[in-house]
């Protein structure tokens, strides 16, 4: 029976690698009394505010199917927010913001949206290994840029070059920042670099927001 349900498997999951950090936290968990910097949570327990919100919201009956694209009134909380502190960019709650669970699933529904099989995904290494399992399981490439050399950052030229080697066959840049692992960031003007380089190409961006062409891009 089991080989029978590997066989009807998306053969494109069987490529899936098991999460090493997952892997490694399990591992080490067993170890009494070590502070773990392995899993991204936090050391404390959600804040008692947030936990009596959650109860009072299951109380007044908030517990039925929430809209395809999250709650009005928290995805204009989140507009507000990101009008406020995030940049100064302005989105529409009603058309340009969606609510996930998460960032997991964030970057899940934007992969997923645009990669099929046979495209080529480029990504700065190291990186969060999710990035890779999702190019797989939708049949893409992987492409690891190597940024060892440049302090772990993505330069114009190095991207131009990894560019013009795959070409028309790049459908996606992930550029994740902070980098997880690494914690390199970018500036500003480090990013419009990158943004000029994208802008002569078909890509599609996936950053801390998702961009097409280096300008925003809203899901």
């Amino acid at each position: 029976m089991k080989n029978e349900l590997l066989s009807l498997l998306n053969k494109n999951l069987l490529a899936v690698e098991p999460s090493l950090i997952r892997k490694f936290d399990d591992e080490i968990s067993k170890i009494p009394g070590i502070i773990k910097l392995t899993l991204g949570e936090p050391y404390f327990n959600t804040p008692d505010h947030i936990k009596i919100a959650g109860i009072k919201a299951i109380i007044d009956n908030q517990t039925h199917y929430a809209p395809n694209r999250g709650i009005v009134e928290l995805r204009e909380a989140i507009s507000e927010y990101l009008r406020r502190r995030h940049y100064a960019v302005s989105y529409d709650p009603q058309e340009q913001i969606i609510v996930t669970n998460g960032a997991s699933e964030a970057i899940s529904t934007a992969m997923n949206s645009f990669l099929g099989e046979g495209d080529m995904v480029l990504c700065p290494s190291p990186a969060f290994g999710l990035y890779r399992n999702l190019a797989k399981i939708n049949g893409a490439r992987y492409i690891e840029i190597d940024t060892e050399d440049d302090k772990y950052e993505l330069t114009p030229e190095k991207l131009k070059t990894y560019l013009d080697e795959y070409h028309t066959s790049v459908k996606m840049l992930v550029l994740n920042y902070p980098n997880n692992p690494t914690g390199v960031s970018y500036s500003e003007n480090e990013i419009k670099k990158l943004a000029e380089v994208l802008e002569e190409y078909p890509i599609v961006g996936e950053c801390q927001e998702v961009c097409v062409n280096g300008n925003p891009f809203p899901l």
